[in-house]
C-alpha cells in the first residue's frame, strides 16, 4: 500500500494554531509515505518561522482541542522541514523534506495557493495522489490509510472527496460531499447518502478534503485561479467531468472540519466571493442559466439581506455585477473585494 505517496496540501491564512493542530493528526497516521506542502498566504510574515519551530519541537504553545485522544502524545519531532519563497519554490525539481513549507508571494485566493503545490507536484513521475486539505481540520488516526485504500480498491477513480464531520459535534455529518443545480446556481451540502445519491443534481467533492491521482492531475490541469474563494472544487469537476473523469466519495469518519475559520461565516468577504462564483460558473458551464440566475440574484440576494438586518450588504451586489461585466466585455481579472 505504500508504493502511493500522497503529498497533502495545507492552506495557510493567518490561523497557525489551526494549522499546527491539524499537522499534529497528521503526522501521527499509520500511513507514512507522505510529503506535506504548507503555503502560506497570511498577512504575517512571522507565520512559517512558528510553524518551522512546532516542526524543530520548539514550539512551547498549548495546542487546544476539542480531540486530546487524536492530537496527544504530540508527533515525533523533529520533522525535516524546508522554508522557502513562492520563487525559489518555482524554480525547485524536488525537494526531499517530509515538510515544506512555502511563502506564497501575496493572497491570490484559494486555487492560487494550492496551484503552487500542484504545479510543483506535477514533476514528480513517480505514482501519487493529492490531497488538498483545509487546515481547519483534524484527521482519525487511520485518515491517509483508509484514503490509499479506496484508491488502491477503486484504480478508475481519480477524484475523490472524505465526508466532513463535525469538529464541536463530532458525531454530526458536516457533508458527504456537495450537490450542485444548474438551474439556481445554488449549492448543497447534505448530510445523509439518500438526500446525496437520490439527488438528480450535480456531485462534488467538499474542497476542504478532496483528493486526485496524478492522471487527474495532468489531465485535468491544476485548479482555476478565476474564484479567489468557493466554486473552485466544482469547476474542478466540471472540467473533469468532459473529460470523462466522474468524482467518488469515501464516507468514512476522517475528518473533523471547523468550517469558516478564512473567512468568517457570513462575512462580507463570503458574501462578494460567493456570488461572484455563481455568476461565474455559469458562464463558463451553463450560459444557457445565465438570465435566470441573474435575475434570481437580483431580487433574491437584496430580498435576503434586508431580511437579515444587512441592508448594507446589498451593495455587494452592484459591485459583483460590475466586475463580472467588466471581465467579459474587457477580459480582464476580475478585481479582488
Amino acid at each position: 500500500m505504500n508504493n502511493v505517496k500522497v503529498y497533502v496540501i495545507i492552506i495557510n491564512y493567518n490561523a497557525v494554531e489551526d494549522t499546527i493542530e491539524c499537522l499534529e493528526t497528521l503526522y501521527k497516521q499509520r500511513f507514512n509515505n507522505i510529503q506535506t506542502v504548507v503555503v502560506d498566504n497570511s498577512t504575517e510574515n512571522r507565520t512559517l518561522e512558528k510553524i518551522k519551530r512546532w516542526a524543530d519541537a520548539e514550539w512551547n504553545s498549548e495546542i487546544k482541542t476539542q480531540y486530546p485522544e487524536l492530537v496527544f502524545p504530540l508527533c515525533n519531532k523533529p520533522i525535516t522541514c524546508n522554508v522557502i519563497s513562492e520563487n525559489n519554490f518555482n524554480k525547485t525539481t524536488q525537494i526531499s523534506d517530509e515538510l515544506i513549507l512555502v511563502k506564497a508571494k501575496r493572497n491570490n485566493g484559494f486555487a492560487a495557493a494550492n496551484n503552487i503545490a500542484l504545479n510543483y507536484i506535477k514533476q514528480d513521475n513517480s505514482d501519487y495522489l493529492c490531497w488538498l486539505l483545509n487546515n481547519d481540520t483534524v484527521l482519525s488516526a487511520n485518515a491517509l490509510s483508509k484514503i490509499v485504500e479506496f484508491y488502491n480498491q477503486n484504480k478508475d477513480c481519480h477524484l475523490f472527496g472524505t465526508s466532513l464531520m463535525e469538529y464541536y459535534e463530532r458525531d454530526e455529518v458536516q457533508a458527504i460531499g456537495g450537490l450542485y443545480d444548474s438551474r439556481t446556481s445554488k449549492l448543497k451540502l447534505p448530510k445523509n447518502n439518500k438526500d446525496f445519491y437520490h439527488s438528480n443534481l450535480i456531485r462534488y467533492p467538499n474542497g476542504a478534503s478532496m483528493i486526485i491521482s496524478k492522471e487527474f492531475l495532468n489531465n485535468v490541469g491544476v485548479l482555476s485561479e478565476d474564484y479567489f474563494l468557493y466554486f473552485e472544487e466544482l469547476d474542478w469537476t466540471l472540467r473533469a467531468k468532459h473529460l470523462g473523469y466522474k468524482p467518488s466519495f469515501l464516507h468514512d469518519k476522517l475528518v473533523y472540519h471547523k468550517g469558516g475559520v478564512s473567512t468568517g461565516k457570513n462575512s462580507e468577504l463570503a458574501d462578494y466571493y460567493f456570488l461572484r462564483g455563481k455568476f461565474l460558473v455559469t458562464i463558463k458551464f451553463f450560459k444557457n442559466n445565465f438570465l435566470v440566475i441573474f435575475l434570481l440574484s437580483i431580487f433574491a440576494f437584496p430580498i435576503n439581506r434586508i431580511l437579515r438586518g444587512e441592508t448594507k450588504r446589498i451593495k455587494i451586489l452592484f459591485k459583483v455585477i460590475k466586475d463580472i461585466y467588466g471581465w467579459r466585455l474587457k477580459g480582464k481579472p476580475l478585481k479582488r473585494f
